[in-house]
């Protein structure tokens, strides 16, 4: 009777890991984006050592990210090719998410702010002058090319340069579904393969190219490790074999992959995010080591601490508003600095400039979170009640079904 009982809840959860709605991985996204908010926010250089650089590592919250999206969207697209309007539905659902929000904010940022922006000197038009800047270069931004507008001239995008790894995810989105819809689970496996072993040698003949380690860090070719990756399990998952076949040579690569990056901080290695170190290796090191972190938190039966740490309430909230952060993140601590409320500003305590530091952080974060929170309620939802226009679980009428 018990292992029976025990066999329903292994399959019930194992169904919920292939087709359903897991509160684990918004919890995944939360770690993601507060990653992604040290490494912007944790800069006061009056700060030295361990404690300044783990938090300069953030960077790799976007590996996070892509990892997940591949996971996620590779799901999606395999539970539903074999349903009706397979790509309509796919687009359509995608746009209803990403595009409402990104083109209102660039609407707000590149148009609208240049227009009204002071330019006598003034503390105001010192806060507006970046989106002045980019509105000189924003055909990237409106085309989601901004990640090879960097490569070609650089961060010109002020608060808006993190739309670089949005473009890069959109161009995922663009491809991968005819991918899929071609490719049964188990050819699908060694196509992600393919694709991660093609980051790697994108980024090595483009070095020997001569092209700089900024191109490196933001085309699309030199990233697709993460999101091949989350692809790979979410196909592997699907060949009916189990998430937990993977579980050993998870915790392998966790642990050894986690040791070289604690001896690559410890030993005083370069921790930016284009540094030799990172574009030869650090990408694809991150995407293992985040792809395994992915497949034990799928394998973590209910009440164990890694079920636990990421169903918690705190990381969920993040998750279920990190786009909109994403998106106002750089934009409100750009404002904060411009304002004058620098991490200089804020009291020491003991003759430590980390208390000031922690409170900035905490300002930017509040800031953003609320906005983010308000930019869910009061206008993302609006267009996310229009998906049921697309579902993407319809089956195929009987004339077209296998």
């Amino acid at each position: 009777m018990m292992n029976a009982a025990a066999g329903e809840r292994e399959g019930l959860r194992r169904s919920r890991v292939r087709g359903g709605h897991l509160p684990v991985l918004d919890g995944v996204r939360g770690l993601a984006i507060i990653l992604v908010l040290l490494y912007h926010q944790f800069e006061s250089p009056a700060i030295d050592g361990w404690l300044y650089r783990i938090p300069r590592f953030g960077w790799c919250g976007v590996d996070l990210f892509f990892v997940l999206s591949g996971f996620l969207i590779t799901g999606i697209l395999l539970d539903s090719r074999e349903r009706l309007h397979y790509f309509r539905n796919f687009y359509a659902r995608r746009c209803l998410r990403i595009f409402p929000l990104y083109y209102a904010v660039l609407l707000l940022t590149v148009v609208l702010l240049p227009l009204v922006a002071p330019t006598d000197g003034s503390r105001l038009a010192r806060i507006l002058a970046p989106y002045a800047e980019a509105a000189r270069h924003q055909g990237w931004l409106w085309s989601y090319l901004t990640n090879v507008g960097v490569a070609i001239e650089g961060w010109v995008f002020g608060p808006l340069a993190p739309f670089w790894s949005l473009a890069i995810e959109e161009h995922f989105y663009l491809l991968w579904p005819a991918v899929v819809f071609f490719c049964p689970p188990r050819r699908l496996m060694r196509v992600a393969l393919l694709v991660m072993a093609g980051g790697v040698l994108a980024r090595i003949l483009l070095r020997a190219s001569g092209a700089d380690s900024l191109a490196l860090y933001v085309l699309t070719p030199c990233r697709m490790e993460g999101l091949a990756c989350g692809a790979f399990l979410a196909a592997f998952v699907r060949c009916g074999q189990g998430v937990e076949r993977l579980v050993p040579p998870a915790r392998i690569l966790l642990i050894v992959l986690g040791g070289v990056i604690v001896w690559h901080v410890g030993s005083g290695g370069s921790v930016a995010p284009y540094s030799e170190a990172a574009t030869l290796a650090g990408y694809s090191i991150f995407s293992l080591f985040f792809g395994s972190l992915l497949v034990l938190i799928l394998a973590s039966p209910p009440g164990r601490v890694l079920e636990r740490i990421f169903s918690g309430s705190t990381l969920r909230v993040f998750g279920k508003y990190s786009y909109a952060i994403y998106l106002f993140h750089l934009p409100v601590q750009w404002a904060v600095l411009f304002a004058g409320y620098t991490r200089e500003r804020f009291p020491e305590l003991f003759g430590s400039p980390l208390p000031g530091q922690i409170l900035f952080c905490l300002l930017c974060t509040g800031i953003s979170f609320g906005c983010a929170w308000a930019s869910w309620h009061l206008f993302e939802r609006r267009f996310l009640a229009l998906k049921r226009h697309f579902p993407s679980g319809v089956p195929l009428p009987p004339d077209r079904a296998d």
